[in-house]
C-alpha cells in the first residue's frame, strides 16, 4: 500500500487524535468545553481547530506546499496567540502529528519498502509546518505587545516617537486595547 493511500485511509483516526492533542494543550475546563461543542457558532475555537486541522492534514497528504497551508496555520496560531499559553504550549501540538503517525503505522504493522524515507519525508513537511506557525506566533505574538505598551503609554501620556501616544486603530481613539486588538483576529 502506498504511504499516502495509508494516510487517506486513516484520516479519521489520525486527525480525530491531533485534534485532541491540540485541544489537551488548553486547561481541564476549557478542553472539556471545547470537546463538548462542535457548533460554529456556541464554539468557535472547538470548530476552528477541528476545521483547520483537517485541512492541514489534507494538505500534507497531498504534498500541497507549506506556503498554501498558510491560511490555515494563521486561523489556528492567531487564536493561541492572543491565549494565555507559552509557545510549546501553543504550538507543541502540531509536532504531535508525527507520534500518532508513527503510533498509527507500527500498530499496522506497515512495512512497506521505503517506509522510513516517506515517513521521514512526511515528517520534515510537519517540520516546515511548525516553523511557518512559529513564525506566525511570533508575529502575533510581537503585535500584542506593541497594542498593550501603546495602551500603556497612551494612559500613562508618555510621548510617543512621532508624539503623543493617541494614535489608534479605532476613531474615537478611546484607547481601548479592544479597538486596537481588531486586526489580530
Amino acid at each position: 500500500m502506498n504511504f499516502n493511500t495509508f494516510l487517506s485511509q486513516n484520516k479519521g483516526e489520525i486527525v480525530e487524535r491531533w485534534i485532541l492533542s491540540a485541544i489537551n494543550s488548553y486547561p481541564a475546563e476549557t478542553a472539556r468545553f471545547l470537546k463538548s461543542k462542535k457548533d460554529r457558532f456556541g464554539n468557535p475555537v472547538g470548530y476552528s481547530i477541528n476545521h483547520e486541522l483537517n485541512i492541514l492534514y489534507d494538505k500534507l497528504v497531498d504534498g500541497k506546499d507549506v506556503k498554501d497551508m498558510s491560511c490555515s496555520i494563521d486561523n489556528l496560531i492567531r487564536l493561541r496567540a492572543v491565549q494565555d499559553l507559552k509557545p510549546s504550549e501553543a504550538l507543541g501540538f502540531l509536532f504531535y502529528l508525527k507520534k500518532i503517525i508513527r503510533d498509527k503505522v507500527g500498530s499496522e504493522k506497515y512495512c512497506g519498502s521505503g517506509m522510513a524515507d516517506k515517513i521521514s519525508t512526511f515528517e520534515s513537511r510537519v517540520d516546515e509546518m511548525a516553523l511557518l506557525a512559529l513564525d506566525i506566533y511570533m508575529e502575533c505574538r510581537e503585535k500584542v505587545y506593541k497594542l498593550r505598551l501603546d495602551e500603556i503609554k497612551m494612559r500613562s501620556g508618555m510621548p510617543d516617537k512621532g508624539g503623543w501616544a493617541l494614535r489608534c486603530a479605532g476613531s474615537d481613539c478611546s484607547g481601548s486595547t479592544v479597538n486596537n486588538i481588531q486586526g489580530l483576529t
